[in-house]
């Protein structure tokens, strides 16, 4: 079952959080931090976060950076964490580590406003994952502003996706009970198109939704499970002639 932590303020994040974000953007310990609402997915698909992380990096310059990093732990590179100062070893029991702690150490991300997700902590585990094939699922942490807030970017949060290479924006909202519900808007009808049911009767956990995936939506949880909006939690509720699947909202 998704656990959802909602409202977590920066105060609350881990030191280890704190301290990967502000190396990630030069601020040391005085980052901000916007995000103010996070979604826990204990199995977020790697081959997404890796679309997502890195839109800009091909295959083959994420493999280059990859072998840099093996390179440089079996170079020179010691790390005390690993209980020894034999190169070698700290690499192949840096990798065990990742692997052990893989089910339940999640990597760190929030959402930007053009979709894109900036990781705060395991880029190097990530990448890991992706290329090895190892893992084709791990535990995420993903944050993101209130809506029309400003995200990590300095940007008002109101994310857009790309589908089929037509851009699409995401209109969030809340219905019955404040449940989430969720449309689509392209550029060229600009009419909202909901995804999402509301169903007051039946249960839902924090952050799920009922999700229109039959007629003109035909599809839609995959596509939007594609680029990192809704993860299927493979549960169905039976409605009228229909099975409605239930998926957790990322965004």
């Amino acid at each position: 079952m998704p656990v959802t932590v909602n409202e977590t303020p920066a105060s609350a994040m881990t030191q280890a959080e704190r301290a990967a974000f502000a190396s990630r953007e030069g601020n040391g310990d005085d980052a901000e931090f916007s995000t103010n609402h996070w979604v826990y997915v204990p199995d977020m698909r790697v081959d997404v976060l890796r679309k997502l992380a890195f839109p800009r990096t091909d295959d083959v310059k994420l493999q280059g950076q990859y072998r840099n990093l093996r390179a440089h732990y079996e170079s020179h590179a010691c790390d005390d964490r690993y209980g020894d100062d034999n190169p070698i070893d700290t690499m192949a029991k840096m990798l065990a580590w990742w692997e052990e702690r893989s089910e339940c150490y999640p990597l760190v991300f929030s959402r930007q406003g053009d979709g894109r997700l900036l990781i705060w902590d395991g880029c190097h585990r990530l990448t890991h994952y992706y290329l090895t094939g190892k893992r084709k699922t791990v535990p995420a942490l993903v944050g993101r502003p209130q809506d029309g807030q400003p995200g990590d970017d300095g940007h008002e949060y109101k994310p857009v996706v790309h589908l089929g290479g037509l851009k699409v924006s995401l209109v969030l909202g809340s219905g019955a009970g404040g449940r989430r519900s969720l449309s689509l808007v392209d550029g060229v009808d600009r009419e909202p198109v909901p995804v999402t049911l509301d169903i007051p009767e039946l249960p839902l956990g924090p952050d799920e939704v009922f999700v229109s995936d039959w007629g003109f939506n035909n599809g839609v949880l995959g596509r939007l499970e594609k680029v990192g909006v809704l993860r299927a939690t493979g549960r169905t509720v039976r409605r009228g002639s229909l099975d409605v699947p239930v998926a957790l909202i990322l965004v």
